[in-house]
Formats: C-alpha cells, sequence, structure tokens
C-alpha cells in the first residue's frame, strides 16, 4: 500500500498487516501531518509535525524515532513476537507525563505514559536488532530501549529527562530503580540548548502559522512558556522541572487564548533572558556523565545472560 502523498513514505503491508515501511527523501513542502496510521510527530514527542516544515532530515529522523509498527516481530527465538511483548514483559519503568504530570490536566485531558524496557540481551546478536522504541500497546503510550533512553538523555532530550523527573510513576523494577539513581549524570550545561533549541523552534512555528493563518496555536504557545520555564530552573537547581502547578493559571490562560501575541512575546523574551542568565552561573558540568551511564548499560546487559 502506497501513501497518498507521492515520495513520502510507502507501507509495506501483507495479509492485511504492516510489515515494514520504506523511507524516502521529501523534495518538496507537501508532507502530511498525518499518515494513514501513524502521526508524524517532532523529537519532542508531543507536538505533531506542522506542514510548514520542509527538512527532509528532520522529517526522517523523526518518522524513525517513532519506532516499529506494532506488528512488526521481535525475535521469535526468544519467544517474543511483536515489538509489544517487549513492553508488556519487558518493562523497567514507567510513569504519566503530559499535563498531568505537569499539573494542567483538565476534564478532557488525556493519560500520557512513557516507559523503558529492556530488550533480552541475546536479541541485539544478531543481523535484526531489537527496535530502539515503541509505539503502544496502549493508547498514548511510548517506550524506549534503555539504550535509547540513556543516549537521548545524555543529549538532555527534554521529552526523556521529562519522563525520568516523573512525579507519577507507575511501575518501576530494580534496574528501573538504578536508573533513576543515575539521573544526575544525564544532566549537563547541553539543557540550555536543549530547552531553548526547542522553545526557539516552536516560536517560530507559531510565528510562521500566525502570518500564514492569522491565528495563533494556543497550546503550543503555552507549551514553548513552559519549556523556557522548565529550562531555567534546572540550570539553577540541577533538577528537571516536570510539575508546573506554581504556574498553572498563567499556563492555561494562555492555552484559552486569553493572552494577545504581543504579551506572549514579551514574557517568552523574558524567559529567555533568564534562561541565559542561569546559563552563565549554573553548577552543571559542560559535559554529562557518559561513563557512569555506559557501565550501568554493560553492567544491565551482561546480568541478564
Amino acid at each position: 500500500m502506497r501513501s497518498p502523498w507521492p515520495g513520502c513514505i510507502e507501507l509495506v503491508r501483507e495479509g492485511g498487516r504492516v510489515r515494514g515501511w520504506h523511507l524516502r527523501l521529501i523534495a518538496n513542502d507537501k508532507m502530511p501531518t498525518q499518515s494513514p496510521m501513524y502521526e508524524l510527530r517532532t523529537s519532542l514527542g508531543d507536538q505533531p509535525l506542522d506542514r510548514d516544515h520542509k527538512s527532509c532530515a528532520f522529517l526522517l529522523v523523526n518518522w524513525q524515532d517513532r519506532g516499529m509498527p506494532p506488528s512488526t516481530p521481535a525475535h521469535s527465538a526468544t519467544g517474543l513476537t511483536t515489538s509489544h511483548d517487549l513492553v508488556m514483559g519487558h518493562t523497567v519503568y514507567a510513569c504519566v507525563v503530559g499535563s498531568r504530570a505537569y499539573g494542567l490536566a483538565q476534564a478532557e485531558s488525556d493519560t500520557d505514559r512513557r516507559g523503558v524496557y529492556l530488550a533480552p540481551t541475546e536479541l541485539f546478536w544478531g543481523l535484526d536488532k531489537p527496535p530502539s522504541h515503541v509505539d503502544g500497546p496502549a493508547e498514548e503510550q511510548f517506550s524506549w530501549e534503555l539504550e535509547r533512553c540513556c543516549d537521548l538523555a545524555l543529549q538532555a532530550n527534554p521529552t526523556v529527562l521529562e519522563c525520568l523527573w516523573s512525579p507519577i510513576v507507575e511501575q518501576i523494577t530494580p534496574v528501573g530503580s538504578e536508573l533513576l539513581e543515575l539521573r544526575q549524570a544525564f544532566l549537563s550545561r547541553r539543557v540550555a540548548q536543549s530547552y531553548g533549541g526547542y522553545a526557539r523552534d516552536q516560536f517560530q512555528r507559531l510565528e510562521a502559522s500566525r502570518r500564514k493563518s492569522n491565528r495563533v496555536k494556543w497550546k503550543q504557545a503555552m507549551h514553548m512558556l513552559r519549556l523556557l520555564l522548565a529550562g531555567a530552573h534546572v540550570l539553577r537547581t540541577g533538577q528537571i522541572l516536570v510539575d508546573v502547578s506554581d504556574h498553572r493559571e498563567d499556563l492555561l490562560v494562555v492555552k484559552r487564548g486569553e493572552r494577545s501575541w504581543e504579551e506572549i512575546q514579551q514574557w517568552s523574551s523574558l524567559l529567555e533572558d533568564q534562561l541565559r542568565d542561569a546559563a552563565g552561573k549554573t553548577m552543571l558540568p559542560d559535559e554529562p556523565d557518559r561513563n557512569t551511564v555506559n557501565d550501568f548499560l554493560i553492567r544491565t546487559r551482561r546480568a541478564q545472560l
């Protein structure tokens, strides 16, 4: 079955099931917001891609980051039949993220879940490796393999860091507890660039959308401001800010569209100044503690043999 958008994505079906896909370079701006089966999202994991995005590399990277289709075989030799089996049988850490973790939930809010699974070591021995991330099996559920989680956290990826600092933990094993114990090893001055960069990217998309449609995506504006607040916080305190309930009313006013775009610009500019100031004074190290994280991964893989 081919995507109705030539040059984008081709899903490979067999017997009515998705067996894989092909990625093709995109040479124009006709990338859809959604494919027939999967929503394309930015590396933040929560914001759908706008049609304004024209970067081939950006789109391809983030499509790959969504993981394998749920029906893709994982590894029959170990008794795993689908990638969902890795989530259901090998999760070491699971939590709630999104509005409920942020303290911004309302009656209509979904419950977004993220998790980390530890693929059996023998799955890495053959040519076909286990998936580095899996969508599902539940709605609004997404999980990373332990190594992928650590790699993204070392890059100061806000989505992964927020997951590791979530105040709502639903499942944890001894391996998951050890992962949380070494959270500080992931933190470095890189957070100034990652949080600030994501926020600036959202601001640019908001500005482009506003110029094009004369409308503001207020929910996206709220999350842009939340990122700036959280970025300055981690640089000042060395702790990831997930629960922003202290700012709940101010942020929900933005979400409801009860602030002008000019007020959003002013608040954003103020928060960017605070982020830069915090970056200049932070006690975080220049680089994360990669060796400690690497030792943890090696020790955990060996323990499964």
